[in-house]
């Protein structure tokens, strides 16, 4: 549903979390459905966001004024993202209060700043949470969703290239007029 730039990724998968793998569905009784489902048959857990019923969420005007002052802040980070307008209020209100820096030294600044009411997070995956605590170091590359999709449209974009110049050696060959140069 959430596509962005590749420089977003860490930010984005960090501030997702466990909300990477959530379920779209049109209204609360598609939900109440499949959870029913998912009961009788023993098959786990799943969070499902309504379209219907899911409410945008934003940063104040007040703290976004504080933050756009401060070197090192990008955005929030669903300004930083592309989407369906149909999932809007969905991505507002997965990534539309948090705020997006470019290392952890401002996140500390703009944490004081905005006395801890948002979470920040920095471009490399670090979070100040809302209150004050932090979660950073180095980030596993363990499969998820989100950087499988990057990973996916890497391995693409290589093929769609050496596919080209698959073309352009063919071309060259078919146009060669035996003569060496």
């Amino acid at each position: 549903v959430i596509d962005s730039d590749s420089i977003y990724k860490d930010a984005l998968s960090v501030a997702l979390g466990s909300n990477l793998n959530v379920v779209i569905v049109d209204n609360e009784l598609s939900a109440k459905n499949a959870i029913k489902y998912l009961q009788e048959n023993k098959l786990g857990r799943c969070t499902f966001y309504p379209l219907n019923v899911i409410k945008p969420k934003y940063v104040s005007d007040e703290v976004l004024d504080k933050c756009k002052v401060l070197d090192g802040f990008i955005n929030t980070l669903d300004k930083l993202v592309s989407f369906d307008k149909s999932y809007k209020n969905i991505v507002l209100n997965l990534l539309g209060n948090i705020l997006v820096v470019d290392n952890i030294d401002t996140m500390n600044k703009l944490g004081k700043l905005i006395n801890y009411s948002y979470r920040v997070v920095t471009l490399d995956g670090n979070i100040l949470h809302t209150g004050g605590s932090i979660t950073g170091g180095s980030i596993r590359k363990n499969s998820n969703v989100l950087l499988d999709k990057f990973e996916l449209n890497s391995a693409n974009n290589e093929l769609d290239k050496l596919l080209l110049d698959k073309v352009n050696v063919e071309n060259s060959i078919t146009h060669y007029d035996g003569k060496l140069k």
